[in-house]
């Protein structure tokens, strides 16, 4: 069951998750100014306190991609619990097509078309799959990149790269069957094993059902299945989960300079993805939200970002606009301004492609946001 409150905190919650993207990709963690931890005794205040900022959002803002998963997985499977049909089946999948497939194709057809007339992007996998890899695993990252095990972790993505979050989504509803009844029959079990393979690394990734897609999406439906209000669950225990995640922080940024750092960050996304949750409860109460516009243009500013078009997305735009204004952000008032601003950008130009499509080409922009009107 999810009360008013509840839902009104997830729709909140969309918006400042896609900021948390927007600033991941930007990337202020590779500027000239910024200095990894190892050498913070050795530098200025300045670049002390710019960089403490660079790397703590550069290590904590995917926790966005977690915390979409968890919120999917809940509310696919909310107020349905036990009353689960090939009927229900149906009806989630066929809305699925509408929200998350259409708007997949979509976004990813624009952004290979591009690709194919202006030239393919220097991240290309030169081993993907012939024309259908455009829209499965035509971009690769983390290449040499393995857990404590040895495994290969190199991760491949659609052509608009973010989308892999959607890629991955529509598996899980397409599984989703198995999902329910797992989590019905043995849910200590099945979270149990899920979440070892995920914080352990010992799952290997794929294209679909990687790790943290089967995990975040099985905690949300677990709650959702057992007819428990993840988000009230998340406030009652908010300060204990914010203290966990602070102190997972902590460690992150410290052992940012390890050869399995990023296996820690697994540890950090758990407590913190629902440590948002409660957030979010805490951030609504008394009615208070984020302007309608925002929280209803997170989908498409999410989606939109990183879609190449002429050989240029806003995302890669954004550096050349600041530093046209600001200069290299080889100072601290210079890179703090584009770490700050660079996003806001971003967001800027998004929305005024969303509020332009809304207007002059309504069917277009319809298909594009999934039938989000």
């Amino acid at each position: 069951m999810t009360d008013l409150h509840s839902s009104k905190a997830i729709s909140a919650l969309r918006f400042p998750l896609a900021m948390l993207v927007l600033f991941v990709h930007c990337h202020a963690e590779n500027f000239q100014y910024a200095q990894p931890p190892s050498q913070w005794g050795d530098v200025s205040f300045g670049e002390m306190f710019y960089s403490l900022v660079a790397y703590t959002l550069a290590w904590s803002g995917p926790v966005a991609v977690p915390a979409f998963f968890l919120l999917s997985g809940y509310l696919f499977f909310v107020n349905i619990s036990d009353q689960w049909s090939w009927d229900t089946y149906r009806i989630k999948l066929t809305k699925r097509i509408r929200t998350l497939l259409i708007p997949y194709l979509l976004f990813n057809g624009i952004a290979t078309v591009s690709s194919l007339y202006f030239g393919d992007p220097t991240w290309r996998n030169d081993s993907m799959i012939p024309w259908i890899g455009y829209f499965w695993n035509s971009t690769t990252f983390c290449v040499g990149m393995h857990n404590w095990m040895g495994l290969d972790m190199q991760l491949f993505y659609p052509e608009v790269i973010p989308l892999w979050y959607m890629r991955d989504l529509m598996f899980m509803c397409i599984i989703s069957p198995l999902i329910w009844l797992l989590l019905v029959k043995w849910p200590r079990i099945t979270l149990s094993l899920l979440l070892a393979f995920y914080l352990s690394g010992l799952w290997i990734g794929a294209n679909g059902y990687n790790s943290q897609a089967l995990a975040f999406f099985s905690i949300g439906a677990c709650f959702a299945i057992h007819n428990k209000d993840m988000m009230v669950w998340c406030r009652r225990y908010l300060t204990p989960l914010a203290i966990a995640s602070l102190a997972m922080l902590t460690i992150v940024v410290k052992c940012n300079s390890l050869t399995h750092a990023q296996q820690l960050n697994h540890f950090f996304y758990l407590c913190s993805s629902l440590t948002l949750m409660g957030l979010a409860m805490l951030g609504t109460e008394g009615g208070k939200s984020f302007p309608k516009l925002l929280t209803e243009s997170s989908f498409f500013v999410y989606s939109s970002h990183m879609c190449i078009v002429g050989g240029w997305s806003i995302l890669s735009l954004a550096p050349h606009c600041l530093q046209e204004i600001f200069g290299a952000p080889d100072g601290f008032v210079n890179a703090m301004s584009q770490l700050l601003l660079g996003p806001l950008f971003i967001l800027a130009c998004c929305l005024v492609i969303y509020l332009l499509l809304k207007k002059c080409c309504n069917p277009m922009f319809i298909l594009l946001n999934g039938g989000r009107k």
